[in-house]
């Protein structure tokens, strides 16, 4: 299984206990974080980064040894972002 078929498969699984004051709490948290990090400038400090994504992690269920993959895929991710706005695709394949 791939990491975005364990991810997609985590996500439609993961149930959350409303009933749970723990797992709410830990919503809680995660929510007001991620308001906090909306309404910055655009830059968040690397602790309040770090946080929102254990929390995710925590909340969809992934699983420690699973999590540096993820990682590493999203961080791969966000350098090709940076090629693909410095070489955009001018759409001139011929």
């Amino acid at each position: 299984m791939g990491t975005t078929d364990y991810v997609n498969s985590s996500m439609t699984r993961s149930a959350r206990d409303w009933d749970d004051d723990e797992e709410v709490e830990k919503y809680e948290q995660f929510v007001e974080l991620v308001r906090e990090a909306s309404k910055s400038d655009g830059q968040i400090d690397s602790e309040m980064d770090w946080e929102i994504e254990r929390l995710a992690y925590d909340f969809y269920g992934i699983p420690a040894e699973k999590r540096n993959r993820i990682t590493d895929e999203l961080h791969e991710l966000q350098r090709l972002q940076v090629v693909r706005e410095l070489f955009p695709d001018t759409g001139d394949d011929e």
